[in-house]
């Protein structure tokens, strides 16, 4: 048992009464259905995004966003030998050398091939100079930038925007461990969440920003037909489920195929990505105390950060508007064995920076040299990461820091 748990519940007792009259009132149904739409309509204010979509978990919104991708992108082989095999028109996507296993995953299994990165040491995303001189020489066959929120922290969306934009690669963003990052919009000077403008992914699990009660997950997009697609595709290809949204058109109508029963019309190659109507009612209970949350978070993390000996440890650095995942610790002097042992004799729940290079794990060993990646394998080496959740108290934070200062 922990004493610091790396996540806690958010629940309240009066929200398991909640939950549990949800179950014993017979006209609620768990599966998908009217608070689903409700938990969409929640994000689409929060976060601006024309259309927001409720998914499994974050992993399957980041699945269903390569699966467009590969759709969107696809052209017909004019080779004799490969007569209508579909081929990526471009096929390579780019990912930062850190980052979480299923962000990369779904783009492989997608046809795509992937090209790693090494990221920075202020914010812990893709190194943005390394990606522009990449990009200039190889963006005719670059289909998608894929980069991460890693650990909480905004990466450069304005610059990342602008590179991409020059070399007309697409930009999206797994945002996972940032639901709540905003950014300030260099043209308009406005505050944007992050999601606000790009094709982006979250996850509700379990302990992360705000939860749905266990798994969870969401995609965003400005785009009408690629939202299309994400309801097709979310709920195994079923026409049926165009009719639940406000959309422009009747695309139910417009794509039905007149062979079969119109509610088992299957349009696209789907599966079965939904959430439950009892997810979406616990995110729900969840979403009201959102502010009081952000709240919490930073006045923690602020805590940690102004405490913590600079000299000694690296803190990453995003903008003033970061809602932080976790508590990062990145030791200088190479101390993560001592570290480590100082968390377990303390009980304190630990994980490594994500995934650490991801270049060093068996199934992506064959696509690079992880130790290519400089700043990757220094945080490999040196860096893990504890809890940071209502749950955690300033006492034990400057407890810890006290200890971390010392060594």
């Amino acid at each position: 048992m922990y004493n610091w748990f790396l996540n806690d519940s958010n629940f309240t007792w009066s929200d398991r009464l909640k939950i549990c009259k949800f179950f014993l009132d017979p006209k609620n149904r768990w599966t998908q259905d009217k608070y689903v739409l409700e938990y969409e309509d929640k994000w689409k204010e929060y976060t601006s995004a024309k259309y927001a979509l409720m998914v499994s978990s974050g992993s399957t919104a980041n699945t269903l966003i390569a699966q467009y991708a590969h759709e969107k992108g696809v052209i017909y082989s004019s080779n004799k030998k490969y007569k209508c095999k579909l081929v990526p028109f471009k096929n390579e996507v780019i990912f930062p050398s850190i980052t979480w296993q299923t962000s990369v995953s779904p783009w492989i299994n997608a046809g795509f091939d992937p090209k790693f990165i090494d990221v920075n040491l202020k914010d812990f995303s893709i190194d943005i100079n390394k990606l522009s001189d990449y990009l200039k020489n190889n963006h005719k066959k670059v289909n998608t930038v894929f980069v991460t929120s890693l650990i909480g922290i905004t990466p450069d969306i304005p610059r990342l925007k602008k590179v991409c934009s020059n070399y007309n690669v697409d930009l999206k963003l797994d945002n996972c461990e940032n639901s709540f990052g905003a950014y300030i919009d260099e043209d308009t000077k406005d505050l944007k969440h992050i999601c606000s403008e790009l094709t982006s992914s979250t996850s509700t699990y379990f302990g992360h920003q705000t939860t749905t009660g266990s798994e969870g997950g969401m995609v965003f997009t400005n785009n009408e037909e690629e939202f299309v697609y994400y309801i097709l595709a979310r709920s195994h290809g079923l026409t049926r489920e165009l009719k639940k949204y406000n959309l422009s058109k009747d695309y139910q109508k417009t794509l039905s195929n007149r062979l079969v029963d119109p509610l088992f019309d299957f349009n696209v190659l789907g599966n079965n990505y939904r959430s439950t109507n009892i997810a979406a009612f616990m995110g729900l209970l969840d979403f009201d105390r959102v502010y009081d949350y952000i709240i919490d978070r930073c006045d923690l993390y602020s805590v940690f950060e102004k405490n913590l000996d600079k000299d000694k440890y690296l803190i990453p650095k995003g903008n003033h508007y970061d809602v932080q995942f976790c508590l990062p610790i990145i030791s200088k002097k190479r101390k993560l064995k001592l570290i480590k042992n100082y968390l377990q004799k303390e009980k304190i729940e630990y994980r490594p920076i994500i995934s650490g290079n991801l270049l060093r794990h068996t199934c992506y060993k064959k696509y690079d040299n992880y130790k290519n990646f400089k700043n990757a394998e220094y945080i490999h080496k040196n860096g893990l990461y504890v809890g940071l959740h209502s749950g955690v108290k300033g006492e034990q934070i400057l407890k810890l820091v006290d200890f971390l200062n010392k060594i």
